[in-house]
């Protein structure tokens, strides 16, 4: 099955290197590495004190990279939120607005995600994260240059979660993140979070007493269950000295955190400092997630979107690529685009290049180059003429692929393009996702109107689907 994303982001099979990028109190960590186990040579983590990440990202020559942030804990509000029914899309469709009587000030405008946990005859329990579009905004701009790259914004929480779930093979426990001069601590009680709380050093004796008491409420919750800690190499001697301080006090066991199982997920001669990983992971695992949900406040709104026209050779090179993925089985797309004779000849000149560029080895010989380029001159139907040049077939679809959002699946079935109006046919996996891709193209510039038609149940290459039929149309003015 192919989907609309996988044509217009032009992802064909490479692997990608992934940055993911941690700042926590005055210190900014980047991991440049694989977005796939195991991990090489290649990869570093290095840590800058800088003020901007976009001088981070341009001090390390970053280009085409996609970048992965992790928002520390003191940028969003987190909540326990009961529902009365278990259907995900349901709730990702209204926890926006249940979640404000959890909020310390209803008037904020925040963005929010969450994390399934328990369900029962009562509903759907969730942890909500929400962030405030301003602090959103603030980190993008951070970004400069570099805002297009970034494919997610992950809760400290959540990476640590998916790493530590992962590596302590347990059900319950409290795990210990001790930082610069803070401690992380996480409470995963039953295989969910339960709590988490970060308490940072202001005074040694506030600091002891509030570390203790909360360790202390942790540890009655369950019959005191096993904790792990980590220490970064970060923190200071002085403060390793008094947290422990706190353990001796307490009288308490512990186990280091087995940071030694990260060696089954990178190379033998790749010095990594191993303590400082324990988000890094997190964010790696998070992004491989293949059932369970992701959790991700870079939402639609705050991506970049289609801006420029297309050059000629990038409006070239895209019909040649649309085209050698129908000559693959890529079915049901017809896309036509204006290609004049000084044009082709140019392709002839370089099919086998592009061929070469897209693939990673030639796929043409010369002889099935003359015949595709037979092919091209009677398949292409000139329809660009009808259409005003800043709404180009492929700008227009490419625009259309910058708005669905990132985690449906669409099965696409047809796309026409007339004069003013788009018209795509297709099939997802939920009613409640043809309301969000509706949602989401509304917030394009150059769409004024989206309506919905034909929506039923048949079945699709994944099992049961529902079909829908968009007319989109275009502004003219």
């Amino acid at each position: 099955m192919s989907t609309i994303t996988d044509l217009f982001n032009i992802k064909i099979g490479f692997g990608r290197k992934g940055v993911f990028i941690e700042k926590l109190g005055s210190n900014t960590t980047v991991l440049l590495a694989d977005e796939k186990f195991p991990l090489r040579e290649s990869a570093r983590i290095k840590r800058y004190t800088v003020e901007t990440v976009e001088e981070i990202l341009t001090a390390e020559g970053i280009t085409k990279e996609n970048i992965y942030y992790i928002i520390p804990p003191s940028l969003y509000y987190r909540n326990i939120v009961h529902f009365p029914f278990t259907d995900v899309q349901k709730i990702e469709g209204v926890i926006k607005y249940e979640v404000k009587d959890y909020l310390p000030f209803q008037d904020i405008d925040c963005v929010t995600d969450f994390l399934p946990l328990t369900v029962d005859a009562s509903g759907q329990e969730v942890l909500s994260f929400s962030a405030e579009k301003s602090e959103i905004e603030n980190i993008l701009w951070g970004f400069g240059q570099y805002r297009k790259n970034l494919k997610a914004l992950i809760p400290f929480d959540i990476a640590v979660y998916n790493n530590v779930i992962s590596t302590i093979e347990k059900d319950t426990f409290i795990f210990l993140d001790i930082q610069n001069d803070s401690v992380y601590i996480q409470f995963v009680k039953k295989g969910m979070i339960g709590s988490v709380i970060s308490i940072i050093r202001n005074s040694d004796d506030l600091y002891m007493d509030s570390f203790l008491s909360h360790l202390l409420m942790f540890l009655r919750e369950t019959d005191y269950p096993p904790v792990y800690v980590n220490i970064r190499k970060t923190a200071s001697e002085g403060f390793k000295n008094l947290n422990h301080k706190v353990f001796e006090l307490m009288d308490l066991s512990y186990r280091a955190f087995p940071v030694r199982a990260y060696r089954s997920y990178i190379t033998e001669n790749n010095s990594l400092e191993l303590s400082e990983m324990i988000s890094m992971f997190g964010a790696l695992k998070s992004i491989n997630l293949v059932q369970n949900k992701k959790v991700d406040l870079l939402k639609e709104e705050f991506k970049p979107r289609l801006k420029s026209y297309l050059s000629m050779k990038d409006f070239i090179t895209l019909g040649i690529i649309m085209l050698i993925l129908l000559s693959i089985s890529v079915s049901n797309l017809f896309i036509d685009v204006r290609i004049h004779k000084k044009q082709i000849k140019e392709l002839e000149k370089s099919i086998s290049g592009l061929s070469s560029d897209i693939f990673g080895k030639p796929q043409l010989k010369r002889e099935d180059s003359e015949q595709l380029l037979a092919d091209i001159r009677t398949r292409i139907v000139n329809i660009e003429k009808s259409i005003d040049k800043k709404y180009s077939g492929v700008e227009l679809l490419r625009e259309i692929s910058t708005y669905l959002p990132g985690d449906i699946v669409v099965e696409y079935t047809d796309i026409v393009i007339e004069k003013d109006r788009v018209k795509f046919a297709g099939k997802v996996r939920t009613f409640s996702d043809i309301d969000r891709m509706q949602e989401a193209l509304l917030l394009s510039e150059y769409i004024s109107e989206v309506k919905v038609s034909n929506t039923g149940t048949t079945g699709s290459t994944g099992g049961f689907a529902v079909t829908f039929v968009f007319d989109i149309k275009v502004r003219t003015e």
